[in-house]
């Protein structure tokens, strides 16, 4: 039986209220994790600051902000735990993996801070009836040239124009879980740090 006019336009007022509602979803998304990735740059500091073991971390929050990239301030950070420490307790034999976890953790943090929210439509041959997606595309604005060069329509007038590498709010929500973990770990470091400190006063 077909469907009445009515029951065609109730239909796209709902699915038009449900791309509203994920776009909501996604852009709170994306503000929560870059704000999680703001707590663990302020964790990196802690480290930093436990370190140089200044009677005043005014002096040394201030030349750690004074870095702009996060590779300069994590490197920085990293020599100067090295040369404290060139062999290492065994309460910072994680530093390694911290490190590695931390350059991991950096690039899907730029992903989400030079990303967009889009909504396009899409059919493809499992499902030929035209769909209108939301979802959040890394780096969409520097590659949208080959991005829509990789679009292919099929014999079937299929066209897929998403992008491989798009991202849904539990992927978001994932990295940003990943990203308060790695605070943890910065912030145990810092302690341990702190309390090797006070052991050799």
């Amino acid at each position: 039986m077909a469907k009445t006019v009515e029951e065609i336009r109730l239909e796209r007022q709902a699915d038009y209220q449900r791309r509203r509602e994920t776009e909501k979803d996604l852009y709170t998304a994306i503000g929560r994790a870059l704000t999680t990735w703001g707590s663990v740059e302020n964790a990196l500091c802690h480290v930093y600051c436990e370190l140089i073991r200044s009677d005043n971390w005014d002096y040394a929050e201030k030349s750690f902000w004074a870095v702009q990239s996060l590779i300069g301030k994590l490197t920085m950070t990293d020599r100067v735990l090295k040369a404290r420490f060139p062999e290492p307790p065994p309460t910072l034999e994680g530093w390694k993996l911290i490190y590695k976890n931390m350059l991991t953790q950096n690039n899907a943090r730029n992903e989400i801070a030079h990303g967009t929210v889009l909504e396009m439509p899409y059919s493809t041959k499992k499902s030929p009836a035209q769909k209108i997606e939301v979802f959040f595309a890394p780096y969409f604005w520097a590659n949208v040239r080959e991005l829509l060069n990789e679009t292919v329509v099929t014999a079937g007038g299929h066209s897929d124009p998403r992008p491989k590498n798009r991202l849904y709010v539990e992927d978001i929500e994932t990295r940003r879980a990943k990203f308060k973990a790695l605070e943890g770990h910065l912030r145990v470091a810092a302690m341990h740090i702190n309390t090797i400190s006070r052991a050799t006063i």
